[in-house]
């Protein structure tokens, strides 16, 4: 990043509303008092995020990716894996969230809404936020299985403006055979 360049967009953006705010005093006394807020508004507006290439504007976040990878299903005591596993009853630090809402997200991989369960074609990744998660997961010919993974969080967290979160959590489940 080159030195000054977030101060002088600032000062570019501030002397901006500086010479709208005189333009709209010399329309007449009832918006002179506007100035000030316009100057103050812009100021803070300005002020909101300037980073790297020194843009200017508002802050934003990205999730690089979701935050937990279903990399594998296995059925336990064999070397089937399943490709395709059922998941429903997700609750993360013990609140239940709507399956439907993960396919809202662009953190959402290989998923799709199977009634009213989500399908999740191995690898398959899901969501962003941390914590403890909890849900059931099945396959064709296995048992539903519970799985709770304590923990869920992103290896990388980058503050500042903007930010962003990368390295969710890789994950292999094995699911109990009903047969």
């Amino acid at each position: 990043m080159r030195r000054g360049t977030g101060s002088a967009a600032i000062a570019r953006w501030s002397s901006l509303w500086v010479s709208l705010a005189s333009r709209v005093r010399s329309r007449g006394k009832r918006f002179g008092r506007c100035r000030a807020g316009l100057l103050v508004a812009a100021t803070a507006a300005a002020a909101g995020c300037h980073s790297g290439g020194g843009s200017v504007g508002p802050c934003v976040h990205w999730y690089r990716e979701p935050i937990l990878h279903l990399t594998a299903a296995r059925v336990i005591g064999s070397e089937q894996t399943l490709p395709v596993v059922f998941l429903s009853d997700v609750r993360i630090d013990g609140r239940d969230i709507p399956v439907a809402s993960f396919l809202d997200s662009e953190a959402a991989l290989g998923l799709a809404l199977a009634d009213s369960v989500l399908e999740c074609r191995i690898p398959c990744a899901l969501g962003t936020q941390s914590g403890t998660w909890e849900f059931t997961a099945t396959a064709a010919g296995c048992a539903p299985t519970a799985i709770t993974v304590p923990d869920v969080h992103y290896q990388e967290s980058h503050g500042g403006c903007p930010s962003w979160n990368d390295g969710g959590l890789r994950l292999k489940i094995e699911l109990q055979s009903t047969r």
